[in-house]
């Protein structure tokens, strides 16, 4: 009786830390997830504020114009 009350206890406690690791996992991947879309947005931010410093000749070399430009530039950073 006593071994199958110490098997008992050792389940429980392997359900509980399997638990806990799948919950620190889930965590560590949503920090992940929210690391990697922050990075996103900033990169975003820069491209378009990079865009805007740019002149017409150069505008025109990468086949944009200031038109294109300033919409581009006005989305706000979340947006693609």
């Amino acid at each position: 009786m006593v071994s199958t009350m110490t098997n008992h206890t050792h389940t429980i406690r392997a359900i509980r830390l399997t638990g806990h690791r799948t919950a620190s996992l889930w965590a560590s991947a949503a920090l992940g997830r929210l690391f990697d879309t922050l990075c996103l947005w900033q990169d975003r931010a820069r491209s378009r504020r990079w865009l805007m410093a740019l002149d017409d000749r150069l505008l025109k070399d990468i086949g944009r114009s200031r038109t294109d430009a300033i919409r581009e530039a006005s989305k706000p950073f979340w947006k693609e």
